[in-house]
């Protein structure tokens, strides 16, 4: 059991490299979207529900990566804590 244990403890070490391209294509995508609603605020001609919904949207995203940081950052910490119990 200690072995297998063992094992889990090594193979979780891999989680952050794991979780790091996903959160720079994050903060591309974020950054992407930052830009996209500053042009899209300076049209005068679009609809102001249209240039909303993209607010909206935005906004949502933002939520969801605070949400995923908290959770990305319990689990790491969860993962290190397991590891130690078991060294």
């Amino acid at each position: 059991m200690k072995g297998y244990l063992s094992r889990v403890c090594a193979e979780s070490t891999a989680v952050s490299a794991t979780l790091l391209p996903f959160e720079i294509t994050l903060a591309d995508l974020r950054g992407r979207f930052d830009g996209l609603v500053k042009t899209v605020a300076k049209q005068a001609n679009l609809v102001a529900e249209k240039k909303q919904a993209l607010v909206d949207a935005v906004t949502e995203l933002c939520d969801a990566v605070t949400l995923y940081k908290a959770d990305a950052k319990r689990l790491l910490e969860s993962l290190s804590g397991f590891g130690q119990k078991i060294r």
